[in-house]
């Protein structure tokens, strides 16, 4: 793997980790989200996701509450992070001052949010558990 391909997939597991807090905080109405300690089926051991933790809390765009052992992070949303990811998602082909091409996965969330029209505040949501009945 080169140096390129390496910096693309760390980006979009900054953002994998990024958008997930968001969804965990924003999005479901919560101040903080916890963060568990490793994510083996998104590739991230304890020390990959701890220099991402990190990262995000280093660049302002998380805050690392408390580290908390056997459960992982308890983090909060900065406002940096929170413009971040909504610039991503109103300008998805724009590169942020973080992530140089963005990619939001939807495929991880449980539920995904539609945006409909011009507001990008106007979301739909379409629940897994719907589509399957």
């Amino acid at each position: 793997m080169d140096n390129l391909e390496f910096v693309k997939q760390e980006q979009a597991r900054r953002l994998l980790v990024l958008q997930t807090i968001y969804r965990d905080t924003i999005i479901s109405g919560h101040r903080q989200a916890q963060v568990p300690q490793e994510w083996p089926e998104h590739g991230l051991d304890f020390q990959r996701l701890e220099n991402i933790m990190l990262y995000l809390n280093d660049k302002g765009l998380i805050q690392i509450v408390r580290l908390q052992p056997m459960r992982g992070y308890l983090v909060q949303m900065t406002q940096y992070g929170i413009d971040e990811i909504e610039t991503i998602v109103e300008n998805p082909e724009k590169p942020t001052r973080f992530f140089e091409r963005p990619t939001i996965q939807n495929n991880f969330f449980q539920t995904a949010y539609l945006q409909q029209g011009q507001d990008p505040l106007m979301l739909i949501s379409t629940d897994n558990a719907d589509q399957n009945e």
